[in-house]
């Protein structure tokens, strides 16, 4: 049962349905928690979005008592060496930026054959969700609301 809803987690996830991806997810690691995609420290809360290659979720880091993103390379593109080295790569920069306007990576391993890197939760709307936000009417962004759209995504 815990592997159906495990992999029923899976299918949702290529559906793009993901509350229901969700709730599978949660079920197959409440029946067997072995099933789980990432370390125990973190404990998935929602799933933030799908990538061409990952799965970014929200989890709640219980080692540091704070929100954390997570994002997990897809098992498919893991099984590629080309999509593997190239996320290690992002991972391995990340650790060497130090810069305001770039997340920090907290985190980065594999578990259980689960590649993922783990980053500072950051409440927001996202800048495709500004943009749908900012448009009435089926009218164009404003100027003024494309500058200032603009100078948040440059500041510092």
């Amino acid at each position: 049962m815990a592997e159906a809803h495990h992999n029923l987690h899976y299918v949702y996830l290529a559906l793009g349905d993901l509350p229901a991806s969700l709730e599978a997810y949660q079920r197959a690691v409440t029946l067997q928690p072995n099933l789980a995609i990432l370390p125990p420290r973190y404990r998935i809360e929602a799933i933030q979005g799908i990538g061409g290659v990952g799965v970014v979720y929200k989890a709640w880091d219980t080692e540091q008592q704070q929100p954390v993103a997570v994002k997990v390379l897809q098992r498919s593109q893991a099984q590629t060496e080309r999509l593997l080295a190239g996320f290690r790569r992002e991972a391995n920069t990340l650790r060497t930026l130090d810069h305001p306007g770039i997340v920090k990576l907290l985190d980065f391993g594999e578990y259980r054959g689960n590649y993922y890197i783990v980053m500072p939760f950051l409440a927001g709307e996202t800048l495709k969700e500004a943009l749908r936000n900012a448009k009435s009417d089926n009218q164009p962004v404003s100027l003024d609301r494309a500058y200032r759209l603009i100078g948040q995504v440059c500041a510092r």
